[in-house]
Order: structure tokens, then sequence, then C-alpha cells
């Protein structure tokens, strides 16, 4: 996790696992948000479309 402070929308750089049933457990980055509930550890519900690996985070 560290400050995103690039562009228009600055928040948090998050380095993601995601993992669940029926697919195999993978990595990402994406951005968020500033949120104080997050921090290192924090357990984030997501939709996921395992074949692409492309993912929500809700």
């Amino acid at each position: 996790m560290a400050n995103h402070l690039g562009g228009e929308d600055p928040g948090l750089e998050l380095h993601v696992r995601i993992s669940g049933p029926g697919f195999a457990t993978f990595e990402a980055d994406t951005i968020r948000a500033d949120d104080p509930a997050l921090v290192p550890g924090t357990v984030l519900a997501v939709v996921v479309d395992p074949v692409d690996r492309l993912f929500a985070i809700v």
C-alpha cells in the first residue's frame, strides 16, 4: 500500500492478492480512494472473472 498522488484522483495504490474457489490465486495492483479503513491485511469483497483475471472491488 502506498499513496498515489498522480493524476486528478489521488488515493492509495494497493497490491492485492485475489483468491477464491474455482480459480488460481493471482495478484494485481489497483488504485482506490483514500480510506482510513484500508490497512495491510484488510479483506475486501471482489467480483472476479477468473478467465481474464478481471476484478472489481465491491
